[in-house]
């Protein structure tokens, strides 16, 4: 089922039930919902908002070319604890995909690689071992001489980061943009 919205007058799709794979958060507010249809803004810790990859911004909601878009992490496993889709799983690589809203942080939902089981990073003790892969990532990528994808994943590090700053913690209590670097 598609879940739609009004921007800029238009109908757009934002999302299939709770994932919102069309929509950032940092969007959200640039929606209008539809009767009977999702809010992201008031029921947003129903769903999963696409995650804002850097060289995606500037892209409207609903213009997104991949619903589907991951960064797959270099070297990161799956943490135990997560339940596979198959039994086969166990341990195999994992991706970022979106963020979703918990507990007044939005953090980061993974995925693993092999059978596309999705989990969050609730803490920001959970997310340490992205933003270290993240940071190693952009360390190679600067070493072989592609600065750009340095500065991307720099850039998504950063992003990561910013969802873990607790919504009491940031100042004018503006919660419509925690990426600052949009």
């Amino acid at each position: 089922m598609g879940e739609y919205a009004l921007y800029r007058q238009r109908r757009i799709k934002i999302g299939t039930c709770e994932d919102l794979l069309y929509l950032r958060w940092d969007q959200a507010h640039a929606v209008t919902p539809l009767p009977g249809g999702p809010d992201p803004v008031k029921h947003r810790d129903a769903y999963r908002f696409r995650f804002p990859f850097p060289d995606e911004d500037g892209t409207p909601p609903g213009m997104f070319a991949d619903p589907f878009r991951a960064l797959v992490l270099a070297g990161a496993r799956v943490p135990a604890g997560v339940d596979h889709y198959s039994a086969e799983c166990g341990g195999d690589s994992t991706a970022l995909v979106q963020q979703r809203w918990l507990d007044g942080l939005l953090v980061a939902v993974c995925q693993c690689q092999g059978c596309e089981a999705r989990y969050r990073l609730p803490q920001a003790a959970d997310v340490a071992h992205v933003l270290f892969t993240l940071s190693a990532m952009a360390e190679t990528a600067a070493a072989d001489g592609d600065e750009l994808d340095a500065v991307r994943l720099r850039t998504v590090a950063d992003r990561v980061a910013a969802g873990y700053v607790h919504e009491d913690e940031e100042t004018a209590g503006d919660h419509r943009d925690p990426h600052p670097h949009r």
